[in-house]
């Protein structure tokens, strides 16, 4: 996705997470990893790496409810979100246009 100059690579994996073993599970923390990508990127290439902003996302086709190591007190649909992770049938709304709407704020927020 182009956003002016910058360009904005987005990695979406459609995954089911009832293997994961918690919020801390390696493939649920993709979203933090690649941001060392993204800064290693930007040192190697300073005009083209500079000017990009790697994103990535989980959709999860199992719903929370099924997660067998979720509990409402561990996180909320809000957490899982933060950290990337969507779910596809309990999407209060688009899931795509969240992850595009979560990749632009999150240029922001940097």
């Amino acid at each position: 996705m182009l956003d002016g100059t910058r360009q904005h690579v987005i990695f979406i994996d459609p995954k089911g997470i009832l293997r994961c073993e918690g919020m801390e599970d390696p493939k649920l923390r993709v979203f933090e990893t690649i941001k060392d990508i993204e800064h290693k990127l930007a040192v190697k290439d300073t005009v083209r790496g500079a000017n990009t902003s790697l994103h990535s996302f989980v959709v999860s086709n199992t719903p929370m409810g099924s997660v067998r190591w979720w509990t409402p007190e561990l996180a909320s649909w809000q957490d899982f979100a933060d950290r990337h992770v969507l779910f596809q049938k309990e999407s209060t709304g688009n899931y795509i246009s969240e992850i595009f709407t979560r990749s632009l704020v999150d240029l922001l927020c940097d």
